[in-house]
Formats: structure tokens, C-alpha cells, sequence
């Protein structure tokens, strides 16, 4: 079974694919793929536009059904498992052992549609990162939220947890991180910052949820429900999907309920140090300030 995390970004999906980890039989790949636009791209001019990298276009795709080749795959994906490597496989004594995934490599096919790529790509990862494991379940997160129907249109099966939150909290939390701590533009994102992500992820997002409200594949979590009771919603999760519930749904563990040694987090503000165990109140214990 696949299943996705989908949200707008800054809206707390890595904790959320942290606290579903643990079970023996799902694999939660840690890294946010884009697939559906990147496919587009790959297939229409061989490489990727910094729009599609920065998750700030809406435009239709074209047909997804044309195969692209496993090293034009590896190129463009090189970044990612590079981070997957140096960040979360090196980031625990169990596995920093195990060397980089390479799509060359570890997979078999020399060209892939979307279609077949996505399944082959997280089980060849779950293999070789965790190999005396018997995944039958994957789990990825992706922001690509105005193109939730394409996925269903490729993958019909495909369970979505749609992660949502307040969207002033999700654009305080976007300005505070590219203006004020990387000091980067309004229009770092691809025109005005704002607008990007109103128009081009946040309504993409929650129109789509609206149309599949009554899909038993669809369901709808709440951020702020999460970080207050993260115990009542990964049951919830876990019974709607029927995956085993973790031995710990407070706590972000990586690769089967590992420990990590540093805990990988992108906080908007500078400086802050996040723990294992979700905290309800997070940006006031931190004193973050209202920036938008």
C-alpha cells in the first residue's frame, strides 16, 4: 500500500511521518519528493525548473505515461538521496553503515513511467536501507498539493493523509524562515512569497480535500490536533488505514522505531532545538514573534 503526507510545507509533515514510523512492515521514506511535477519536467525538456524545485507552480501536467531514463532519474534525485544519506542514514549507529542509495544501482529498470517508478523506487529503498525487514506498506511526503488528482488519477489505490494548518502560522512560519533567517527575497520562491503560497499551495490543497471529503483513501488531520493529542491522532491514522499503531506516537523515530541521534529539523527560527517528544505549545516556549 502507498500512502502520502501531503501538505503546503512549514506545516509539520516530517513530525508527522517521524510519529507514524515504527511498525516492522511500513517504510516511511524521511525525504519530501516532488514526482508528479518533476516527471513533467524530465519528460518535457530533460531537466528541472526552479519553479518545480521551489513547489510554486500550478500549471497543468502533460501526459505522464512517457518513460524517462533511470539515469536522468538519478541525476535529478541525487540531491535527495545525498540528504537521505548524510542526514538520516548516517544519523543512527543501526544503519550509517549503509552506503548511498543509487537508482542505477539499486533498481531495475532502465526506464520508468511515474506509474512504475514510485512503488519500485520507496521498496528498493526499504531493501537497502533496512533489508531484513518485510515491507508491505510506504509511506512518502510531498508537497505538491495542486496536483493531489493526478496521484489519484496514477495511483487509484493510494491512501493521503492531508496535513493541514492554520495558514497564518503557515505563512508566519515561511516568511520568518526566507526573509528574516536565510535573508533571502519576496520573491525567493518564485514571484511574491505569499502569494506562492496562498494561491499555489495552501487553496490547491484544501479545494482537493474538499472534493475527496467522502473517499475512505482521504483523510484529513489537523496540525494543531496533532501536537495536542498526537496519541488520539495517529490511532485514528492507523485505524482508518489499517496500519499497526507505533510503540511510541509521541516520539519521531526514523527506519522502524530507531533513535536518531540528532533530530533533522528545519525550524523557522534561528537557533531553536527541537526534541523527540512533540511539545503543544512550540513556538511559545521558544518566544517566537508574529511576523506576518
Amino acid at each position: 500500500m502507498l500512502i502520502s503526507i501531503i501538505g503546503t510545507g512549514r506545516n509539520g509533515s516530517s513530525m508527522l511521518a517521524r510519529l507514524l514510523d515504527g511498525p516492522d512492515d511500513l517504510f516511511v521514506h524521511p525525504i519530501e519528493e516532488r514526482l508528479v511535477t518533476s516527471f513533467d519536467d524530465l519528460i518535457r525538456k530533460r531537466r528541472v525548473s526552479r519553479n518545480t524545485e521551489q513547489n510554486c507552480r500550478i500549471k497543468c501536467v502533460g501526459d505522464l505515461q512517457v518513460e524517462v531514463p533511470a539515469w536522468l532519474l538519478e541525476r535529478h534525485f541525487y540531491p535527495s538521496l545525498r540528504m537521505l544519506k548524510n542526514d538520516h542514514i548516517d544519523n543512527s549507529e543501526f544503519t550509517k553503515n549503509v552506503e548511498r542509495f543509487n537508482i542505477n544501482h539499486h533498481m531495475s529498470q532502465k526506464k520508468y513511467k511515474l506509474s512504475s517508478f514510485l512503488p519500485d523506487y520507496l521498496s528498493s529503498l526499504g531493501r537497502h536501507i533496512l533489508p531484513g525487514k518485510q515491507f508491505k506498506n510506504y509511506l512518502f511526503k510531498t508537497i505538491e498539493t495542486p496536483y493531489i488528482h493526478d496521484y489519484v488519477r496514477l495511483f487509484p489505490d493510494m491512501k493521503f493523509i492531508h496535513l493541514v494548518r492554520d495558514p497564518i502560522s503557515v505563512c508566519s512560519s515561511q516568511k520568518r524562515s526566507i526573509m528574516h533567517n536565510k535573508k533571502h527575497p519576496a520573491s525567493y520562491l518564485g514571484g511574491d512569497w505569499l502569494d506562492c503560497m496562498i494561491n499555489k499551495r495552501w487553496l490547491p490543497h484544501v479545494r482537493a480535500i474538499e472534493k475527496f471529503k467522502h473517499s475512505e483513501n482521504h483523510l484529513l488531520v489537523k496540525y494543531e490536533d496533532l501536537v495536542r493529542d498526537p496519541y488520539k491522532e495517529i490511532l485514528r491514522i492507523s485505524e482508518q488505514f489499517s496500519l499497526e499503531m507505533p510503540n511510541r506516537p509521541d516520539t519521531q523515530t526514523e527506519f522502524c522505531d530507531l533513535d536518531m541521534d540528532t533530530l533533522i529539523y528545519n525550524p523557522s527560527k534561528k537557533g531553536i532545538k527541537a526534541t523527540n517528544k512533540v511539545v503543544d505549545d512550540f513556538q511559545k516556549i521558544n518566544n517566537y514573534d508574529e511576523l506576518l
